[in-house]
C-alpha cells in the first residue's frame, strides 16, 4: 500500500487528477498506509480540482459544509454542476 500512495503521488505530480484524488480519499478515512488526516484529505482535493477532477470539487463542498461554509460549499457544487456531475446540481438545487 505503501508503493500504491507513492504512485498516487506521482501520477499527481504528472497533471493525472484521480491520482491527487485518490490521495485525498486515502486520507479521508485512513488505511492505505497512511492515518487519517482532514487537512491532507482536503489539501490533496484540492490539488485534483484545480485539475479538474469534478468529483474532488463536489467532495470539498462536502467538506465546506460540514465546516459550516454553506457559501463557500455551493461555489464547489456549481463548478461541479456546470461539467454535468448529477450529485452536485442536486446539491445546488436544495441551496
Amino acid at each position: 500500500m505503501a508503493k500504491a500512495i507513492k504512485l498516487y503521488l506521482k501520477a499527481g505530480e504528472l497533471g493525472c487528477a484521480p491520482g491527487y484524488y485518490n490521495l485525498g480519499c486515502s486520507y479521508q478515512y485512513g488505511g492505505n498506509g497512511v492515518e487519517a488526516d482532514k487537512e491532507m484529505t482536503k489539501y490533496y482535493w484540492e490539488l485534483a480540482a484545480m485539475n479538474r477532477d469534478v468529483t474532488a470539487r463536489h467532495n470539498l463542498g462536502g467538506l465546506e459544509v460540514a465546516a459550516g461554509n454553506e457559501h463557500r460549499a455551493l461555489k464547489h457544487y456549481i463548478l461541479s454542476a456546470r461539467t454535468g456531475y448529477k450529485l452536485s446540481l442536486t446539491r445546488v438545487w436544495q441551496s
